[in-house]
């Protein structure tokens, strides 16, 4: 039973020094690299700012591919989702039916006047 907690402290203490490890040798990389184009190396600048855009590149590109999954993962449309609410809305009487203006078609029957294009000829 004691072992238990020994095994999980030990654990997060791994983790721990780990991470202290990685982000030491991180800050190291930056800094000889800065450190040699001070002294005059013969590399591009964009060798010291390399390290910082691995993990940059990471980030956005898991970002941008879980936007993009949430996004394709949706079953029902903008459209069809508003024409259900508006739907259930006209059936609990929360809005009011929309009467177009529709022309009669009395309207529609009637002959032109005249053309617009007799004074051309």
């Amino acid at each position: 039973g004691g072992g238990a907690p020994f095994s999980q402290a030990m654990m997060q203490s791994l983790c721990r020094v780990g991470g202290v490890c990685c982000s030491q040798i991180f800050s190291l990389i930056i800094t000889g690299l800065f450190v040699g184009k001070l002294e005059g190396a013969d590399y591009s600048s964009f060798w010291i700012i390399f390290p910082i855009l691995i993990p940059v590149t990471c980030f956005l590109g898991i970002t941008g591919v879980a936007i993009y999954g949430i996004s394709s993962q949706s079953d029902v449309s903008d459209e069809e989702l508003g024409d259900l609410t508006n739907q259930q809305d006209l059936e609990t009487g929360l809005i009011e039916p929309i009467i177009e203006n529709v022309q009669s078609p009395e309207m529609l029957k009637e002959e032109p006047t005249g053309s617009n294009y007799d004074d051309l000829d």
